[in-house]
């Protein structure tokens, strides 16, 4: 994680728990959190919040890291998963247009014979 995603946690841990933060915080969080990613930082952040915890300290994100990582990755799998069904439901969809395409250009005139009696309305 970079300084400045660094610096918007503990402006978030700030107006938690109601306290000032200062560059002297914020490089000081960067030390001991700095290796998190941001978005798994963000997450844990999100986790010990809402516990019930006094001050919230660098080491609550490390230990709630595990929890952060293990809901990123859960929902990593299932959008992925999500994604493929979705492509194989469109892959479906274009087929069966296909397949109908196919069949109108083939029997043309019972199609126009069916459109013109009012079967499609």
């Amino acid at each position: 994680m970079e300084l400045k995603e660094t610096a918007r946690i503990v402006a978030r841990v700030c107006e938690i728990d109601r306290r000032e933060g200062s560059d002297l915080l914020i490089a000081t969080w960067h030390e001991i959190i700095g290796h998190l990613p941001y978005a798994v930082a963000a997450r844990s952040l999100r986790i010990v919040a809402t516990e019930n915890v006094n001050t919230i300290k660098p080491a609550h994100l490390i230990r709630a890291s595990a929890s952060a990582r293990a809901e990123i990755d859960r929902e990593t799998r299932r959008s992925e998963r999500q994604r493929a069904i979705d492509r194989q439901t469109r892959e479906d969809r274009v087929r069966s247009i296909t397949d109908l395409v196919r069949e109108q250009s083939v029997t043309p005139t019972i199609l126009s014979r069916q459109a013109s009696a009012g079967d499609f309305a």
